[in-house]
């Protein structure tokens, strides 16, 4: 009963952080997408504003992808300490 608890965390911890991961990559390149794309609309510069922020914005989620999971390593030590 014990291992199924500690399979049912590990599945719980490991779809939360994928969840998050999705978040992380999707929301900010598609808001650099409509970011970029409204700029060039407004100053007439077709594809410079998109591409400056699309990959800025990709930039920003492997960076914020790499500080979560980062983070996520220090709980997991945590979840594997009260399993056992």
């Amino acid at each position: 009963m014990e291992k199924n608890n500690t399979e049912n965390r590990w599945l719980a911890i490991s779809l939360g952080l994928f969840g998050e991961a999705i978040g992380l990559i999707v929301f900010p390149i598609i808001l650099g997408v409509f970011i970029g794309q409204y700029l060039d609309k407004i100053f007439k510069t077709e594809p410079i504003f998109f591409l400056i922020f699309v990959f800025a914005s990709f930039a920003a989620s492997i960076v914020l992808l790499a500080s979560r999971l980062k983070k996520s390593g220090a709980t997991d030590d945590k979840v594997e300490k009260n399993t056992k």
